[in-house]
């Protein structure tokens, strides 16, 4: 058997839903429809940013709004020159720790991590 897109796209849907995840189609969450998660027309942004500031705040509760507003605007902003290269940056973020406030913004010490949850102020 030759697996295709199509194929493996299903399996991981269907993985999905069996521990409980909704799934909703493109056209359902669309620019312009009743229940739109999307920014764009184009379908360009991969990540819903909605569904990403909604994760933060639940993961890190405790963190100031601005703290939490800077993290998305960092991983939702592509400098990378590749798609290859920008998903290296939004790994690095997520694995290697938290993302930082440095000395001089207005919230010195405030520290974010994207993996479990994890926060130290």
């Amino acid at each position: 058997m030759r697996f295709t897109e199509v194929i493996i796209d299903g399996a991981a849907l269907n993985w999905l839903v069996s521990i409980w995840f909704g799934v909703k189609h493109g056209p359902e969450i669309a620019l312009g429809e009743m229940f739109a998660e999307r920014s764009d027309r184009s379908y360009c942004r991969v990540v819903l940013e909605r569904r990403l500031r909604d994760a933060l705040l639940r993961l890190n509760h405790k963190v100031p709004t601005e703290a939490l507003r800077d993290t998305c605007r960092k991983l939702m902003c592509n400098h990378a020159l590749s798609l290859v290269e920008h998903n290296r940056q939004v790994h690095r973020m997520l694995v290697d720790g938290p993302v930082r406030r440095g000395a001089g913004r207005s919230l010195p010490g405030v520290d974010m991590g994207l993996r479990r949850g994890l926060v130290s102020i």
